[in-house]
């Protein structure tokens, strides 16, 4: 199979699905409003909320939400069960289900003063619900950092080109800050002499790669470490200094990323050599329903994406209508980089190398050395712009720096999240937990904890369970929201059926494979999700019990 046409009949039918299944869910689900004022106007404060530029808002949204996931997520799911099934997945889920689940709990925080998902499920479920509901992302979020903060320090340790470029966009990032918001530059000026300073800081990378002068244990240790005082310092500076210009000024090396790999895609016309389907059930990964779904998560939906869309996102949107292009325009456009990560390890590389090929075959990179799920997508890109006449090096540390900013800003965001997130959960009831610095401290030393030891090891799979159960949940909240409005809740509910069924049947799936594989800590966690989302549904049934037997006034309607 030539990937070129894999890749053009999945990206138009994403396109598609943006412009009209996007504008029916708009005009006929979401009904936004421009003449009512969003929470970054009515309550603006200089730290989190604040009106951004639609362009800022979607470069800060979307670098929030990819990280990591849409890069290792198809790359794992191919080996376990081929390309056909992780793509056909990519492209419906991001449509049908990601795109809707981001732009509806955008919108549905907006309209709640920019208040998390969890938050007002104790308005449209049950007060219990909203505690249940926020000490699990609260968890969530801390396994995200401890993943998210282990992987880039794994990058920094294994590709020392990308040191220089990643740190040095954290004082680019201010500049740019300053010179919108306290000097008044022009936006566009700002934004070209930031891009400047950026592409200086890439070749100053690639001349002086910088290696720490220890074992590479002890320097993802270190890496380590220095990321988590980072994001304690980076989640509580004003949103308009750091988090917002960081995460819009990388959109732009996302874009080149995306062109230049798609139009490297289209020059080598490269055949895919994986399997489209490699059986029912994977050794590795379990049967293809329900791990398919599972293990490719933020490429088609991801939960972490609706705590980003109510956390951030909603204290900065500028105008209602500004919602679709930044809530389900940013899922489309990360199904589109996820196809581009399926494709780089099932095109670029090999899957079975010839002789003296084996450098660049993909099980090369699962074996101890060999680099991981980042370095084989980082290979496979860098072949493709090979046919662009980029040397390999150069397009190798081109596709990992792109994949190691993402997770950077991620790591700061969740930690930001974090602090709504405590806040809103036990402010009220310990002023102390008020202070933005001991809310944040305590996540960030969790993580640490998780990072730092062994605990790491089981921290991944966890991730990945939690990450569904959130979206399972989040559609479940909507749902319930849109029902309080009397308006159709038929594209959301089936997605929440479907996602709570695949998430409980992966966790039922999973709890005694872990018990036999002498992981009990990953049965009980395993226990305690399945027992939680229970829980949240029965109480989702007794509320739409009660609103069939009373008339209920809509619930912040327009």
């Amino acid at each position: 199979m030539n990937s070129v046409w894999v890749a053009l009949v999945g990206i138009s039918a994403l396109l598609l699905g943006y412009f009209f299944y996007g504008r029916f869910i708009e005009r006929r689900i979401a009904k936004p409003d421009d003449r009512i004022a969003t929470p970054a106007h009515k309550l603006e404060d200089g730290l989190d909320y604040s009106p951004a530029k639609r362009i800022a808002l979607f470069g800060h949204h979307f670098s929030s939400i990819a990280g990591a996931g849409p890069i290792l997520g198809p790359v794992a799911a191919a080996i376990a069960f081929g390309w056909a099934g992780c793509w056909i997945w990519i492209v419906l889920g991001g449509i049908l289900i990601g795109a809707v689940h981001d732009y509806l709990a955008l919108m549905i925080s907006t309209r709640h003063k920019g208040r998390s998902l969890p938050d007002i499920s104790g308005e449209v479920l049950s007060p219990m619900s909203r505690y249940l509901f926020l000490a699990f992302v609260w968890i969530t979020l801390v396994l995200v950092i401890a993943v998210f903060g282990r992987t880039a320090a794994s990058a920094l340790t294994s590709t020392p080109q990308v040191v220089i470029p990643v740190l040095c966009l954290i004082p680019i990032a201010i500049l740019f800050g300053l010179l919108e918001n306290k000097v008044k530059m022009n936006f566009w000026l700002a934004t070209l002499i930031a891009l400047s300073l950026m592409v200086g800081a890439l070749v100053l990378g690639l001349f002086f790669p910088i290696s720490l002068p220890v074992g590479p244990g002890q320097a993802i240790l270190i890496w380590f470490t220095v990321l988590m005082i980072y994001s304690l310092f980076a989640s509580v500076l004003p949103v308009w200094l750091l988090l917002r210009p960081r995460d819009y000024l990388s959109i732009y090396m996302l874009f080149a990323c995306l062109v230049l790999g798609y139009a490297g895609l289209f020059a080598s016309h490269a055949p895919i050599s994986a399997p489209a389907y490699a059986g029912f059930k994977s050794a590795t990964h379990g049967p293809i329903w329900p791990m398919l779904c599972i293990t490719i998560a933020c490429g088609a939906i991801s939960g972490f994406h609706s705590i980003c869309a109510g956390g951030t996102t909603s204290k900065q949107l500028n105008k209602e209508s500004d919602a679709k292009p930044i809530g389900f325009g940013s899922m489309i456009l990360e199904s589109i980089l996820a196809i581009l990560a399926l494709l780089a390890v099932t095109a670029g590389l090999y899957w079975k190398a010839p002789s003296g090929m084996e450098e660049f075959s993909f099980p090369y990179f699962m074996e101890s050395g060999g680099g991981g799920w980042i370095a084989a997508f980082g290979t496979g890109y860098g072949r493709f712009l090979e046919a662009l006449g980029i040397p390999l090096a150069l397009g190798i540390t081109l596709g990992i720096l792109t994949v190691q900013q993402f997770v950077i800003t991620s790591l700061d965001t969740c930690t930001r999240l974090e602090r709504y997130i405590g806040t809103e959960m036990v402010g009220k009831k310990f002023p102390i937990l008020r202070n933005k610095w001991v809310i944040t401290l305590i996540p960030i030393s969790v993580a640490y904890y998780l990072g730092f030891t062994s605990a790491y090891e089981w921290v991944w799979p966890l991730f990945g369970s939690a990450n569904q159960l959130v979206a399972a949940l989040t559609l479940l909240v909507i749902s319930s929201w849109l029902a309080s409005l009397k308006r159709t809740t038929l594209y959301t509910l089936i997605p929440c059926i479907f996602m709570l069924c695949t998430t409980i049947g992966a966790l039922l799936w999973q709890i005694p494979t872990n018990l036999s594989q002498g992981n009990p800590q990953l049965s009980a966690i395993g226990v305690v999700l399945v027992g939680l989302a229970c829980i949240l549904v029965r109480e989702a049934v007794k509320q739409a019990r009660r609103m069939k037997s009373e008339k209920r006034t809509p619930v912040n309607s327009p």
